[in-house]
């Protein structure tokens, strides 16, 4: 299945580069569990690219309701735990590493290839895995430790679908989730359930997103709908799922958008688009140049002068000025000044998680530090 997928089977280190735990023997650095993919071009050279498009108004973003955190995941002495709003640890930092709650369990990690789920009380579950993936529509896919086979499990930590056969499993998005049949190593998809509704015959099935899902048959990706039928021609080199209406893909060593029409809206002449959020996407025009946010329209709603950028969440993105990060808003004026060395987690949430020399902290949208460092 592709590399953008099953890689979610194996759960990556909560702890950026650089975070102090207070403790030598802190967990090696890298990428956050629940931070934004990684902002880096991909490694093919890009064809050269037209001129820049002319600069457009940025679009207003609709006024939403900001979800908020009752634990935030938090390291001391090596271990990580859970605390509350007011830095009290609720859950002992006893864990390797740990990732946000979702339906009300998070994934902890045990040790080596030993994960478990924990409830918002702290009391893990009995069952251990060697896969996991957070709860998504009632189910989450496990993969148990000395089994080839993977499946589900409800929030209760009983098998969900005991008759269901698979290699892979994913979790499950608009009520269908992704499967790898072990016969044929191809992959189709299932529903709550646990009956195969789209056949098996793919090398890579994508989670679905706005009811359509990105899948590839041999060379190339295409789209299908929830029924499986095929909405669009195969012809892709990578697709990334909708959002806002829009998906961007790779054709060639650029990219482009298409909407929900299956219509191109944005000629592949990028080095790069992301997703879209707040009704922009972060894009770059050339390898090696910087980064700006385009429009629906294709045109530069915030010009390229960031070298490095992250996707816009609840009107706040990321943006990289002078080796520091900051926070722009969707006009792109800068209301958090850049003077974080990391942002490990943008404002999925009501705060951010940052690194400020060698200390983590969760910030509020007004750049305040909601609490100091916790103790148990």
């Amino acid at each position: 299945m592709n590399k953008r997928i099953t890689s979610s089977l194996i759960i990556c280190l909560l702890l950026a580069a650089g975070c102090s735990s207070r403790s030598d023997s802190s967990p090696e650095p890298t990428q956050s569990l629940f931070s934004p993919a990684s902002t880096s071009v991909p490694a093919a050279t890009a064809t050269p690219a037209p001129a820049t498009p002319s600069p457009t108004a940025a679009p207003t973003a609709a006024p939403q309701e900001i979800p908020t955190r009752e634990l935030y995941p938090y390291p001391y002495n090596g271990k990580w735990g859970f605390v509350n709003r007011e830095g009290v640890f609720i859950i002992p930092p006893r864990y390797e590493h740990v990732r946000d709650f979702s339906e009300g369990k998070a994934i902890v990690l045990l040790g080596e290839n030993r994960y478990a789920f924990v409830d918002s009380a702290g009391v893990q579950g009995e069952e251990t895995y060697f896969t996991a993936q957070p709860y998504s529509g009632g189910f989450a896919a496990v993969r148990k430790v000395g089994l080839d086979s993977a499946g589900f499990i409800d929030h209760s930590g009983k098998t969900a679908f005991p008759d269901l056969n698979a290699r892979d499993t994913h979790s499950f998005s608009e009520g269908l989730a992704a499967a790898t049949d072990p016969a044929s190593e191809l992959a189709g998809y299932i529903d709550t359930a646990g009956q195969w509704v789209i056949p098996p015959k793919y090398i890579t099935a994508n989670p679905f997103a706005e009811g359509y899902a990105a899948v590839k048959e041999s060379e190339h990706y295409g789209i299908i709908d929830r029924e499986g039928t095929s909405v669009s021609e195969s012809r892709f080199d990578d697709i990334l799922g909708f959002s806002e209406g829009m998906a961007p893909f790779r054709s060639g060593n650029n990219w482009g958008a298409m909407n929900t029409e299956m219509r191109v809206v944005i000629d592949p002449v990028y080095a790069y688009i992301g997703p879209f959020h707040d009704g922009l996407a972060k894009a770059v025009k050339e390898q090696g140049g910087k980064y700006g946010y385009i429009g629906k329209d294709g045109r530069w709603a915030i010009p390229p002068v960031y070298r490095d950028a992250q996707d816009f969440h609840n009107g706040l993105a990321a943006v990289k000025v002078d080796g520091k990060y900051g926070f722009i808003d969707t006009k792109g004026q800068m209301v958090l000044p850049p003077r974080y060395d990391e942002v490990i987690q943008p404002f999925a949430y009501d705060t951010a998680f940052v690194r400020i020399g060698g200390d983590c902290r969760y910030i509020t949208r007004e750049g305040e530090i909601l609490f100091g460092e916790p103790s148990p």
